[in-house]
């Protein structure tokens, strides 16, 4: 290339100088790599050929990456070199700076694979062998060493048992890794478990109660007081004491035989004695209290009539055999009046203590009985105590306090309480202005009241005329019944009433159809109307479409509604004026919707009408009499239900039973008289 440029210089030089135009120069010197002499294109020439000093071979000054390793310098040198592999890449054999890659030079090799001569995964530029890069591999447990801050020890293996586990950690009672001295090792510091926090296996008697099984299981402790004894408040295999785990229990038990026999001489961890509820030699009951009215006293036992009380079969006990006093000879409490409603029944007792039961859907049992549902026997029912007088309408009730005061409770909403509200009530309320009330009756949707003197006073519904004042308004208060003499007697039907004035005359006012007014009319009456045909009576009786009085000589007439026999008449009769039919002399008559119920002077019932839920007692048939009680003297009817007070005092219903009504505990129809029992 050099010798064609001065051939065209040359050439180039001729042709001016042969147009006159310059002449040519001298011939230019020529530069030659070697010499010792530094060109114009040279960095450096050292007058010889070798590459490994500090100018290499082609005039050029050594440089780290060259390619050229420099032999001209001692180690210590600067530019002293130890390799150069023409690049300036400084994380391969040979760095930028041209030394040898080594271990701990703080530059990480990455042209080799894990597994080749002189692979680092790490280079921190220190020999520390506690750090996180050992040997330029990454620290970890297993090495053979600490990692300063991060391992609690190494052991330079995988044993997970030998004292340093293989997580690095230093053994201990916890860690859930069985060693050398441990039972047990459930990886927690729960004492109460199945093993101890001092790694021994949980034993009945370490002191330590376990808290991780249930009752039934394997191992559950109740108690753990370290010791083995017995006789202390935990037993040796850590159940509690008990009476009958055959160790007497200091200071707690006097006795302990190991079993439940209430026969031999220990009974409850006790002696035997009067008053431990068991009969032992000796006694003739024990029933474990020292109570003198339940029946057995002394462990002796008690009879009915023998004075004391035993509140499990009596309740009274008068210390006599004999009625009418009270209690009866089967010390029960003696009824003195009984009412029924529709779907319940209310006695009161001697002592002015009232009890019902039955429907009290709407409160009408008694404020003592929470309102809703149906109660099945008697219950205590009234707050308001003494109580002189009951009544029972369809869903309501009404009682008289000593002194005459009225009350009412239950149904409302046709103004049969008397309060001025049309709403139902489940607490007492009382009709407004009334006084020394004397007597009540209740109807469906309406009440009627007996004051001293003899006066009527009705209220509630009055679409029938059956408040009896004029006219067919409703009122929520009591208004006056006209057309009445003084009256003694006073009864209700479920939309009319009937008086008995003084004088012995029957007049009623109402609903009139199928002639239950005994007028010989169909029509209603707002104001009372006399029933004709009557001798002067002693007593009458409404039930749903017919009525009945009782005269002085026993006779019993009845008129109305008659399709079931209940007015007493032959079939298909409708008597509009009493009938009398051929009875003996008869001393309780009670009627029902459309069933009519008498007892005679033997004290026999005898009932008629409708039977189909056991209205009849018994009976089949009308005109039939009923042989399971005696000494029948009072009879009481609801809508249809009745009762009956025996010869000893004692009630007896039978009837519908649906809402609970009999008061035996059951809500269904009884077909036979009931006994029912008051406790």
């Amino acid at each position: 290339m050099w010798l064609d440029a001065r051939m065209q210089l040359r050439a180039l030089c001729f042709l001016l100088s042969f147009v006159g135009v310059v002449g040519c120069p001298s011939e230019p010197t020529m530069e030659v790599c070697g010499n010792g002499v530094v060109g114009s294109i040279e960095e450096c020439d050292d007058g010889d050929n070798d590459v490994l000093d500090a100018c290499t071979g082609d005039c050029k000054r050594a440089r780290c990456g060259d390619g050229f390793v420099r032999q001209d310098l001692l180690d210590d040198d600067d530019d002293h070199e130890e390799c150069d592999d023409r690049n300036t890449v400084d994380t391969d054999g040979c760095t930028a700076q041209c030394k040898r890659a080594f271990c701990g030079d703080g530059i990480k090799r990455r042209d080799l694979l894990f597994g080749q001569i002189g692979y680092e995964a790490c280079d921190d530029g220190n020999i520390d062998v506690t750090d996180s890069c050992v040997g330029c591999m990454e620290a970890r447990c297993g090495d053979g060493v600490v990692f300063a801050g991060v391992e609690a020890c190494d052991d330079g293996n995988e044993i997970p048992d030998d004292g340093c586990n293989n997580d690095c950690v230093e053994a201990r009672c916890g860690d859930a890794r069985l060693q050398l001295g441990e039972l047990c090792d459930d990886g927690n510091s729960e004492a109460t478990d199945a093993c101890t926090n001092d790694c021994q296996v949980a034993e009945c008697g370490d002191g330590i109660l376990r808290r991780d099984l249930l009752e039934d299981e394997t191992g559950y402790e109740a108690c753990d007081d370290g010791n083995d004894d017995s006789t202390d408040d935990c037993l040796s295999d850590c159940r509690l004491p008990s009476c009958g785990d055959g160790f007497v229990w200091l200071n707690n038990e006097l006795c302990d035989d190991g079993n439940n026999d209430s026969s031999d001489d220990c009974i409850d961890c006790l002696p035997p004695r009067c008053g431990d509820g068991f009969v032992s030699r000796g006694e003739r009951c024990d029933d474990g209290n020292n109570d003198p009215d339940d029946g057995c006293h002394q462990c002796r036992d008690s009879d009915c009539g023998d004075g004391q009380l035993d509140h499990e079969t009596e309740a009274c006990d008068d210390g006599n055999m004999l009625p009418g006093d009270g209690c009866t000879p089967h010390c029960q409490f003696e009824p003195v009046s009984i009412s029924l409603g529709a779907g319940h029944s209310c006695v009161l007792f001697g002592q002015g203590v009232a009890a019902c039961w039955g429907d009290n859907r709407k409160g009408q049992l008694g404020d003592r009985i929470d309102a809703g549902g149906y109660v099945t026997r008697p219950q205590p029912s009234w707050s308001l105590q003494p109580v002189v007088g009951i009544a029972t309408g369809a869903e309501f009730s009404c009682i008289i306090r000593e002194g005459g005061g009225p009350w009412c409770v239950g149904e409302g909403s046709a103004g049969q309480l008397g309060n001025g509200e049309m709403e139902d009530s489940q607490n007492l309320v009382r009709p407004s202005g009334l006084d020394r009330v004397q007597e009540f009756a209740l109807g469906r949707d309406h009440a009627c009241a007996r004051v001293l003197g003899g006066d009527v006073y009705c209220w509630g519904e009055n679409e029938e005329g059956q408040l009896g004042d004029g006219n067919y308004e409703s009122s929520a208060v009591p208004v006056a019944v006209i057309n009445l003499e003084p009256v003694r007697k006073i009864v209700a039907g479920r939309l009319h009433n009937c008086a008995l004035e003084l004088d012995g005359d029957v007049r009623c006012w109402g609903y009139g159809l199928g002639g239950r007014l005994g007028d010989q009319q169909h029509r209603s009456r707002r104001a009372p109307i006399r029933v004709e045909g009557l001798a002067p009576a002693i007593a009458v009786a409404v039930g749903g479409g017919h009525g009945c009085a009782l005269e002085n000589d026993g006779r019993i007439g009845c008129w109305g509604a008659n399709d079931f026999g209940q007015a007493l008449a032959p079939a298909g009769d409708l008597p509009e004026t009493p009938y009398f039919p051929e009875l003996p002399e008869i001393v309780a008559m009670g009627l029902t919707q459309n069933s009519t119920c008498v007892a005679d002077a033997a004290g026999r019932l005898a009932c008629w009408g409708y039977g189909e839920q056991g209205q009849r007692a018994g009976s089949r048939t009308n005109l039939r009499w009923i042989r399971s009680l005696d000494g029948v003297h009072l009879i009481a009817s609801g809508r249809s239900h009745h009762c009956a007070l025996d010869g000893d005092n004692r009630l007896w219903c039978w009837g519908e039973g649906s809402s609970g009504q009999i008061g035996d505990g059951q809500r269904v129809d009884r077909q036979e008289p009931t006994l029912v029992e008051f406790h």
